[in-house]
């Protein structure tokens, strides 16, 4: 939120955070390929439950912008926040009902049906929130490729920004999808070079990721 010199001097740094989770630490996963189970309606609503849960995570956040302003005066700026969108499994058929209905995440109707439903809960609780220092102003779509999801991302595209959202994607090097990432709905996306994770990759990598994000 805020960054201190060396002087002591201490000014506003970040506007935006972004909030994101690939699995909850107990078997479960939110995105393909992280843990060994796929997460069910139960485990969505458990992450919704700590993101919005007093004293954590977005509300935490809230107060620190809250102190530092009383500290340094108004930034000039409101904070702005980008939340998850979970994906729905191909295949998945446990995951739990909406409305009395049991969904299939087979069908893309109910893969729809359920990605709505969780765009839902993130709005109407921040709204319900009430957050003074933070504006929500984007959707993050977690799973980093196209392998396992096909296009569903440009299926509830419109969805999120009817309401008023952004719509942000962070495909890892030369991911499968990342050259279409305006058919498949986003707005922003970042490339990542992914030098960091493998010593045997050389320096040029930075290069040619920058390479790839210009074309």
């Amino acid at each position: 939120v805020t960054h201190k010199f060396a002087d002591g001097r201490e000014e506003w740094l970040f506007d935006g955070f972004l909030f994101l989770e690939f699995k909850d630490g107990m078997g479960y996963t939110y995105s393909p390929g992280y843990d060994k189970k796929n997460a069910t309606r139960k485990q969505w609503e458990w992450y919704l439950d700590r993101l919005f849960e007093p004293g954590k995570s977005l509300s935490a956040l809230n107060s620190v912008i809250g102190e530092k302003k009383s500290e340094l005066g108004d930034p000039g700026f409101r904070h702005k926040v980008v939340l998850t969108c979970f994906v729905p499994m191909p295949g998945q058929k446990d995951w739990g009902e909406i409305d009395g209905k049991a969904l299939d995440f087979d069908n893309l109707a109910d893969k729809k049906t359920a990605a709505k439903w969780f765009l839902d809960q993130l709005q109407s609780r921040f709204e319900k929130a009430g957050y003074e220092n933070l504006d929500l102003w984007g959707i993050y779509w977690i799973d980093e490729d196209m392998v396992n999801t096909g296009d569903f991302p440009k299926e509830i595209s419109d969805y999120v920004h009817s309401k008023g959202l952004k719509f942000v994607w962070i495909p890892y090097f030369r991911a499968e999808g990342h050259q279409r990432w305006k058919q498949l709905g986003f707005d922003i996306v970042y490339h990542q070079p992914n030098y960091m994770f493998t010593s045997n990759i050389p320096l040029s990598r930075l290069d040619e990721a920058i390479d790839i994000a210009q074309k």
